[in-house]
């Protein structure tokens, strides 16, 4: 998928929809630098191996291992969720916000911003996305967030 690094690779766990496995790598070599403040690679004779990798998204079918689609410019450090024909993504350091996509295209539908990063899992609960906030580099705004459809109150589950 990519070539990882450093910092890259698949560190969140993927996501699994009976059909597909969905997940998102982080950033490739990003963070090592030499005395000269140069980015160093694992292996800077392969032209795959870059300070930041693309594509960060990925789509794969469970029984072939074909890539129905790939998307770029959305690293995560976080577990994917998927749901309801969606997946969910907390960028990595581009944004603070999460990728909502859809599972069959890998099309954005929306990006979420957030008051600080989410490194966590999302957990979907009716029709809320349940997440944790905050980052080793900005613990100011870290707490739990619920978001809904237009910022409605969520409608909670009654026990019967």
């Amino acid at each position: 998928m990519v070539f990882g690094g450093f910092s890259g690779g698949f560190i969140g766990t993927t996501a699994f929809d009976g059909t597909r496995v969905y997940g998102a790598t982080a950033l490739g070599d990003f963070g090592r630098f030499d005395a000269n403040g140069k980015a160093k690679l694992c292996d800077p004779a392969d032209p795959h191996d870059l300070p930041t990798e693309n594509p960060t998204t990925h789509a794969f079918d469970a029984t072939t291992g074909a890539v129905p689609w790939q998307a770029g410019q959305a690293a995560s450090f976080a577990p994917t969720t998927e749901a309801g024909g969606l997946t969910f993504n907390g960028l990595a350091l581009v944004a603070d916000a999460i990728d909502v996509r859809m599972a069959a295209t890998g099309r954005l539908l929306a990006r979420v911003r957030l008051p600080s990063a989410n490194w966590s899992g999302i957990a979907t609960v009716s029709d809320a996305l349940v997440l944790g906030t905050g980052s080793d580099y900005d613990v100011r705004h870290a707490g739990i967030e619920v978001l809904t459809p237009g910022g409605t109150a969520p409608q909670v589950p009654t026990a019967r």
